[in-house]
């Protein structure tokens, strides 16, 4: 009886909209998890406490993290009763929006649905374990150079756990995966030898042209790298390298790094 009068008695909605305006996400700055750490469920808390920088978060700094606490605004549209000392709470989030190079924006709204917890006061959780998990089967993804993968969790992770940091993740992940599907479009073929030279040509049979192109010719026991730089979309450029002293036999054309430009 004495329970269900203190149920009946306790507010969630106070340290949901609390939580909201201290605007979570999948890592904070030491100000941010000062202010989440009377408010989150503690395995929340405890993720936060370990979570290394995202790259949005990285690129922001703690000042673009402060500047979207301040922007924030938050409403409470509905609470339910959720079973067992829990109340499903709604809430409407006005947060600055984060550019894939991580300039802060206009205003975006996303709808947030958390629960607050009867137990040590009154707690939100967030969904923020399944999120840190998401982040850690992306990670892995990348690991193991499944980078159509890591991008689509990652886009996945941006929906279900609105983190307006994560734009800058989401982004360097798909343009991981762009350039990596771009390699199919570089052809290397060895043309021959001229004295102690060796002769190759490179294409760019795709539609972008390369910034800072860099080819190696990967002999039995040497490496020798030819910097290309700039390659226009469709272009076909010859190279000369000068063959290691002792080197015969066979040699790999291979494509060292590059950058992709814009049309």
């Amino acid at each position: 009886m004495i329970l269900s009068l203190l149920l009946a008695c306790a507010d969630p909605e106070p340290p949901a909209l609390a939580a909201c305006l201290a605007a979570p996400g999948l890592s904070v700055d030491a100000a941010g998890l000062a202010l989440l750490e009377p408010l989150l469920v503690r395995d929340e808390v405890e993720v936060l406490r370990t979570a290394q920088p995202t790259a949005g978060h990285a690129l922001l700094g703690d000042a673009g993290l402060a500047r979207i606490r301040a922007e924030t605004r938050c409403t409470v549209e509905s609470v339910e009763s959720a079973g067992a000392g829990r109340w499903a709470v709604k809430l409407t989030r006005q947060a600055p929006s984060v550019s894939a190079t991580g300039d802060i924006g206009a205003l975006e709204t996303a709808d947030l649905g958390w629960q607050v917890v009867k137990g040590d006061g009154l707690r939100v959780e967030t969904g923020l374990k399944k999120a840190a998990a998401m982040r850690s089967s992306a990670a892995k993804a990348v690991e193991e150079d499944d980078l159509m993968r890591a991008a689509s969790s990652l886009r996945a992770l941006s929906r279900s756990y609105p983190d307006p940091a994560l734009a800058v993740d989401v982004a360097l992940a798909e343009a991981a995966l762009e350039k990596a599907d771009y390699r199919a479009n570089l052809r290397h073929v060895f043309e021959g030898t001229e004295g102690s030279d060796l002769v190759a040509t490179f294409t760019n049979a795709g539609p972008l042209p390369l910034a800072d192109m860099v080819a190696v010719a990967v002999f039995e026991n040497t490496e020798v790298v030819a910097p290309l730089g700039a390659i226009a979309a469709g272009e076909t450029v010859e190279y000369r390298l000068p063959i290691p002293d002792g080197e015969q036999g066979g040699v790999k054309l291979r494509t060292r790094s590059f950058e992709l430009g814009t049309p």
